[in-house]
């Protein structure tokens, strides 16, 4: 089932492949593939965090979660991927290389109308709870009994992350202006776009329940489930020094709608949380 704020978004889409398909056609030279693989940092975020087990059902509101865009080595540069792949432990590369904030995405523009394009893109980006005191608002039932009171989070929650990726595959749509057109670059050395997405979501959640001192309930899975999805709209640049290569910087807001996530070890439990990113991101673009 679609729900109803996606309804604008998806009209949106449709207006828009067929506004690509009707216009000028593209010149002769220009790419109309792109292939890219970026990095980036998503900000640090605020989520409601739904629990629903055993007699109890709860709210958190306002977990404060922590991004770590740069795990494992917490860096802007990627040592913990280049020290190894020189060193040719090509396993512990790999770990490094999908562990950190990372996407890939293609996008084909149309040759009636270069300007428009649509594509898929995979977003992997994480939260976690970490140990940091905070003080959050608890509404619900636990106990068999109705609570509206401030707690620490981390009491009933021994971990909370997804940490092995919020995972979005989504569906998206292109519009680019072509700017300081070139006989060598005739789609512009200079490409400011602006984007919106649609699609599914596949959460890792890693959760451990806290009773009486003691893990009682736990979830450490892929979590695949139609009410794990999520939609995106972003702005960035193209800088196209040549033809067949670009350098791409771009600002990108995601909402993670995860209505579908449960516990390993007790099936009709349940864990909702949905919330807002922002993401900057940098990267290369294969173009042909």
């Amino acid at each position: 089932m679609i729900r109803t704020s996606a309804v604008p978004l998806i009209s949106l889409l449709l207006l828009t492949f067929i506004t690509g398909c009707i216009g000028t056609k593209g010149g002769d030279g220009m790419t109309f593939n792109y292939f890219e693989y970026h990095r980036g940092m998503s900000f640090p975020l605020s989520a409601d965090i739904h629990l629903k087990y055993g007699a109890n059902e709860f709210t958190l509101h306002d977990v404060h979660l922590r991004d770590k865009s740069f795990y494992p080595d917490d860096s802007i540069l990627p040592n913990a991927f280049i020290t190894p792949l020189f060193q040719l432990r090509l396993k512990d590369a790999l770990y490094a290389f999908t562990e950190p904030y990372y996407g890939f995405r293609f996008i084909h523009f149309f040759r009636s109308n270069p300007s428009f394009g649509f594509g898929m893109e995979f977003i992997h980006h994480k939260v976690f709870l970490e140990n940091d005191p905070q003080t959050v608002r608890m509404t619900g039932t636990f106990d068999g009994q109705e609570v509206d009171q401030s707690v620490d989070p981390t009491i009933l929650l021994g971990r909370y992350s997804v940490s092995h990726g919020v995972n979005h595959l989504m569906f998206s749509w292109y519009y680019r202006r072509m700017l300081f057109r070139t006989a060598k670059i005739p789609d512009g050395v200079i490409q400011p776009y602006v984007n919106v997405s649609l699609g599914i979501t596949l959460p890792h959640l890693e959760l451990d329940i806290i009773e009486n001192g003691e893990k009682v309930r736990r979830a450490y899975s892929f979590q695949s489930h139609i009410n794990n999805n999520g939609w995106g709209a972003g702005a960035g640049l193209w800088f196209k020094p040549f033809r067949k290569m670009a350098f791409h910087v771009e600002y990108k807001m995601t909402f993670s709608w995860l209505h579908g996530m449960r516990f390993d070890d007790d099936p009709g439990a349940r864990v909702y949380s949905d919330f807002y990113t922002h993401h900057i991101r940098w990267g290369l673009s294969f173009l042909f």
